[in-house]
């Protein structure tokens, strides 16, 4: 075969190949194409429509769906940054704070400092408290408190945001620092802000519950019989007293917060019967064998089983006569404490 045809031959089988890369990548891009579904404005509007409207009656696992397949499929959409808002929030909604995160970033980073980027950057510091990133939260909350300094927002932002703050300063034992955040939050709640008073309370709450539960905790350090008594009595006391904030939180008829609450003040009464049992060594003066000091240790625990028996039954008294105080959605939670006090 001659030069000429061998190369005639050669330039054919390039053409031939170009030809079949064309039709692979085409087919490629309609495989992709059709994977992700056609794109259109209706849809858009549709799915905008869709979206927002589960969100507002509370399918928020419809709306997860819908505005991650907006996010997904319309990054030119005038809707892009909002989706990711709800998206976050929605995924709050539903106990999925980790999830939240992502969504939240973004649309905080893409928003800076407006009005609306305070509103995901509250958002924010609420999915790192719940995830327990308290030093994030902190952060968060801290730069919405600085920038409350220098614009104009609603007070509710700024107050959120001291309460966010309190709340990461309790978790990270800052507990003095927070009881002045606080009390700066409640100096400046309104009556029509109930939601944020129940978040108040709620750390509040937090707050007096760590103060009792340090009565009491002293299993390396030798006390006598009657400083033993007294600390777990005050401890008993300091829960009776925290008993009146636990209702605080639940006459503001939040679900959340009502589960949150309750959960905390059952365990709490729950750590209390276990140090009564089982309270700091307290020693008797003088020498004693240890047959001796093992029958006054047996003696202290009966008594001391006593004095809680005592303050439990208060407690259970107290959250009795106050349970036609809160709303009836909520008496289901006293219940339920009723009921653990002492278990």
């Amino acid at each position: 075969m001659s030069l000429w045809r061998l190369s005639k031959l050669f330039i054919i089988v390039l053409a031939v190949l170009a030809v079949l890369a064309f039709v692979q990548v085409t087919l490629a891009n309609q495989t992709l194409k059709s994977s992700i579904g056609p794109t259109s404005e209706s849809e858009k509007a549709l799915l905008w429509e869709d979206a927002t409207k589960s969100f507002e009656v509370g399918n928020y696992n419809d709306a997860i769906r819908l505005f991650e397949r907006i996010i997904h499929r319309y990054p030119s959409s005038p809707n892009y940054l909002k989706a990711h808002f709800y998206l976050g929030q929605a995924y709050l909604k539903t106990n999925n704070p980790t999830k939240a995160l992502t969504p939240l970033k973004y649309f905080c980073e893409a928003t800076g400092k407006t009005e609306l980027g305070i509103q995901g950057k509250l958002l924010l510091s609420e999915a790192y408290l719940e995830v327990k990133k308290f030093h994030e939260a902190y952060l968060a909350a801290q730069e919405i408190i600085q920038l409350h300094k220098k614009n104009t927002f609603p007070s509710e932002f700024w107050i959120l945001a001291l309460i966010h703050k309190a709340q990461a300063q309790t978790n990270l034992n800052h507990d003095y620092e927070a009881t002045l955040t606080l009390e700066q939050a409640q100096t400046e709640l309104q009556e029509n802000q109930s939601l944020l008073k129940g978040k108040a309370a709620w750390v509040e709450l937090q707050l007096k519950v760590k103060k009792c539960e340090k009565l009491g905790n002293y299993h390396f350090t030798k006390l006598n019989e009657s400083q033993t008594r007294s600390q777990i009595e005050r401890r008993g006391t300091c829960l009776l007293e925290s008993l009146i904030l636990y209702l605080g939180v639940l006459q503001e008829n939040e679900k959340k917060l009502a589960l949150l609450s309750t959960a905390q003040m059952t365990a709490s009464f729950q750590n209390y019967s276990k140090i009564c049992m089982h309270p700091p060594a307290a020693l008797p003066t003088g020498k004693y064998t240890k047959k001796q000091i093992n029958q006054y240790q047996k003696e202290l625990i009966e008594v001391l089983t006593q004095d809680c028996k005592l303050q439990q039954e208060k407690a259970r008294q107290l959250l009795t006569s106050l349970k036609d105080q809160i709303p009836p959605t909520m008496k289901v939670h006293i219940e339920d404490v009723i009921k653990k006090v002492g278990s």
